[in-house]
């Protein structure tokens, strides 16, 4: 297992520190990235350490999280050689999806790829609401493709991702979970319209129910 790979003192820091988040960032979110990232690994034939750092690590400094005074190399350093946490520490730093980086290495599009998937399918739209939910989000607004929504975060995000995947492997496993992501969106869209009066959607509207 990945976890093995790396020292309990780095996971439970990590788990302390995610223990708490809501449920889109929580720690079960960690573990998931990191067993994913670890099947991606051995199917792409990476460095299954380095993976396992950068999927411990990946939202170590997110903005949306409470900030903590040590970065993410500080805290590899600990446990690291100098230069592997270096690089370690720029992986982590090209994961994001909003930033628009691509990762340098084999190791880190995995881990991006892990991280993507969890965005996807049943579990990706969960955490979509649970992040919409915990920053007092509508639903939806009936309107417009807005990110200010929880559904519209679908077509500012989720529906995107799995045009970025980097590994053959991923884009297996995401098969079936984008798949999942449009027929929830029709099914949505008929149960708001069922009962709802149904609005002239915004002119700068880009999305699609089906």
């Amino acid at each position: 297992m990945e976890i093995d790979l790396l020292p309990q003192k780095a996971i439970h820091l990590v788990e302390a520190r995610f223990g708490s988040q809501e449920g889109s960032h929580d720690w079960n979110h960690m573990l998931r990235v990191m067993h994913g990232a670890d099947q991606i690994a051995r199917l792409s034939e990476a460095d299954r350490t380095r993976t396992a750092w950068i999927a411990l690590m990946h939202d170590w400094e997110d903005r949306k999280l409470l900030p903590d005074p040590r970065n993410t190399l500080e805290v590899l350093h600990e446990f690291v050689e100098k230069e592997e946490a270096a690089v370690i520490a720029e992986e982590v730093g090209r994961i994001s999806f909003s930033k628009g980086l691509v990762p340098y290495t084999l190791e880190g599009r995995v881990v991006s790829d892990a991280d993507r998937l969890d965005a996807i399918g049943a579990i990706g739209i969960a955490r979509c609401f649970a992040f919409g939910g915990s920053r007092e989000r509508a639903l939806w607004d009936g309107v417009s493709a807005s990110s200010l929504t929880s559904l519209g975060h679908f077509w500012e995000k989720l529906l995107k991702l799995n045009e970025t995947l980097y590994t053959d492997a991923a884009r297996d496993f995401s098969r079936r979970r984008q798949k999942f992501l449009h027929e929830f969106l029709l099914e949505f869209s008929r149960e708001w319209f069922e009962f709802l009066p149904r609005k002239e959607l915004a002119g700068n509207f880009d999305g699609d129910f089906s």
